[in-house]
């Protein structure tokens, strides 16, 4: 099938379902109202003062943290919203897939906001 009938054809999933998007993803940025994926009071978390978008965390078609790596290599992520045990497990398992990809190099970020830069040096 062409990728308008695919298009045409999607269906979201049956159950939850956890995405890292990356920085500058043009999903996050080409909207101007946000409001169906992004709770309002989290936009100074996501998006630096030019309107570069940080990596985020998309639980079941929402924004609900953001996502990074560390010096050491290692991919950790803070969410600003509650989710629920089986998306937190899919979370966990997304952040594994991705460390596991990456084999430990740090892709240093082009963009930071102040709760992006908390998250780079949590320890835990």
């Amino acid at each position: 099938a062409d990728d308008a009938q695919q298009l045409r054809n999607f269906a979201p999933p049956d159950g939850p379902y956890v995405f890292l998007f990356p920085n500058l993803d043009p999903y996050i940025m080409g909207y101007r109202d946000r409001s169906r994926f992004l709770a309002p009071g989290h936009r100074a978390k996501l998006f630096d003062r030019a309107g570069n978008a940080v990596p985020t965390v998309w639980v079941n078609g929402r924004v609900v943290g953001v996502w990074g790596q560390r010096e050491d290599g290692s991919v950790t992520y803070s969410l600003f919203e509650q989710v629920g045990e089986g998306e937190r497990a899919l979370l966990e398992d997304e952040t594994r897939r991705l460390s596991d990809f990456l084999d430990g190099e740090y892709l240093p970020p082009r963009f930071r906001t102040s709760f992006t830069r908390a998250l780079e040096r949590q320890t835990v």
